[in-house]
């Protein structure tokens, strides 16, 4: 999410027929083009295939591609269950394979089964018995397994549940989670008791700890408006943000942007609360993408959200872009943004130039940002690099959000635009991006990076 704007808002995205296999042209670098799929976000690499979610008529796919070519190597259906809607809809590598959730129609609307399947091939390799899923499959007991909070039973307790990649036992947690959702896709959780909300680490069918969210943010602060984490392993650090009380209506939302705005780190270890920032916003709402660099954005002004069409106005809006230390929280780097919507806003992402390297709309307009330090430069005007926006798309199984009606609209991880684009993201005329930057974006596999685009993907060829 999964934050501010992407829990506040959602909208249409037309839905675009299968035209089958790879489609164009390939130049002397081996490059490939297929078009005529509706990716909902960037593809992962397992082993020697990549594979990527689409959506079809209404219906979600899970594809297996070779990505020397692009060739479908398989195709299955899946389905979101009743995961929350404004989390991303994204694959998950368990080993050699991949999870997701199948429909089981014959069941009900929502009923699925978790499956764990052969990246190469699309063979079933296990699978669960049906019932209605509330998030989506995920890596756990070291790769042995796949895990995901579950209700077998119409009207019963639910759980988590783990999937053994070796046995296809399908084997409760001990501990029940009745109101629990995933936060993060690696591990956190919101327990769901209100009022003592709580976040929680689920590891491996336990919980490893947990605390109350007011010991690490203001009064009132709550995971049901907005939230978005980061994982950060090589420090022990999940950083975070979580939004305060805002005013909601049936079409909009409106949000003091710096009093209903904070992060908090905490300890992946204990829970405990290494630091607090008021008035911050991790990944600046994942406006900037590189999820791997500890980014941060300080914010002044008012919100105004519409939910459809999507729309944002701001009033005294001011930005400040800061890298910072996960363990301890404090600014390493800052740079002035001013008015920049783009990093709060959620309708655009910043640009992708490299593997550490954005280019965002700052005060003085678009610039290259090196996040590992903050060094701000202007980029040529022949640069092209890697324009991002969130994939919103209908599903045929509704939902229902907080105050509203049944609802299709869901959301996806980001998606490239179909031809580069320049510093001022519009499309390039020519010329390709930094390999860095397709790295940086797309699934690498076999020397190649495949790139999600709005219309199919791209495979690049990249250089050693």
């Amino acid at each position: 999410m999964r934050a501010l704007a992407a829990a506040l808002l959602t909208t249409t995205l037309l839905s675009v027929a299968d035209a089958g296999n790879a489609a164009a042209a390939s130049t002397a670098r081996a490059d490939w083009v297929t078009r005529g799929v509706q990716p909902i976000g960037q593809p992962i690499a397992v082993g020697a295939v990549v594979v990527g979610y689409l959506v079809r008529d209404r219906r979600l796919y899970a594809r297996g591609l070779r990505p020397g070519d692009g060739t479908v190597i398989w195709e299955r259906e899946i389905t979101p269950s009743r995961q929350t809607a404004g989390i991303e809809i994204l694959p998950f590598r368990v080993g050699d394979n991949v999870a997701f959730l199948e429909p089981r129609p014959e069941r009900g609307p929502h009923w699925a089964r978790m499956v764990i399947v052969d990246a190469a091939t699309g063979r079933v390799e296990q699978s669960s018995q049906p019932a209605i899923f509330r998030s989506v499959p995920e890596s756990c007991f070291g790769d042995r397994a796949a895990c995901a909070m579950a209700n077998p039973h119409t009207g019963g307790t639910r759980r988590g549940y783990r999937l053994d990649v070796a046995t296809g036992s399908f084997t409760p947690y001990d501990v029940a989670l009745p109101a629990a959702r995933s936060i993060s896709d690696s591990g956190l959780h919101d327990l769901g008791g209100r009022p003592d909300e709580r976040i929680a680490l689920i590891r491996d069918g336990a919980i490893r700890w947990q605390r109350s969210v007011t010991d690490a943010f203001p009064a009132g602060f709550s995971t049901d408006n907005g939230w978005t984490w980061q994982h950060f392993p090589a420090d022990g650090v999940f950083a975070g943000s979580v939004f305060g009380p805002v005013k909601r209506t049936a079409t909009t939302v409106d949000i003091d942007l710096g009093a209903q705005s904070a992060s908090a780190g905490l300890d992946e270890r204990t829970g405990a609360v290494l630091w607090r920032s008021p008035g911050t916003i991790i990944g600046c709402a994942e406006n900037i993408p590189l999820r791997a660099d500890p980014v941060r954005c300080r914010v002044r002004g008012r919100g105004h959200f519409v939910v459809e069409p999507p729309a944002s106005t701001f009033e005294g809006l001011d930005v400040a872009l800061e890298g910072f230390d996960p363990r301890t929280g404090q600014t390493r780097w800052s740079v002035p943004a001013g008015r920049s919507e783009q990093l709060v806003g959620q309708l655009r992402r910043a640009a992708v130039a490299g593997d550490h390297t954005v280019v965002a709309e700052l005060a003085g307009g678009s610039r290259m940002i090196d996040l590992t330090d903050g060094t701000v430069t202007v980029p040529a005007e022949t640069s092209v690099f890697w324009c991002l926006s969130q994939a919103r798309f209908f599903s045929h199984e509704g939902h229902t959000p907080q105050d509203s009606h049944e609802r299709f609209d869901r959301v996806g991880g980001s998606t490239a635009t179909t031809t580069t684009c320049g510093a001022d993201g519009k499309p390039a005329g020519s010329g390709q991006p930094a390999p860095g930057a397709s790295r940086a974006v797309g699934a690498v596999a076999n020397g190649y990076a495949v790139v999600a685009t709005p219309d199919g993907y791209r495979g690049i060829a990249l250089d050693g």
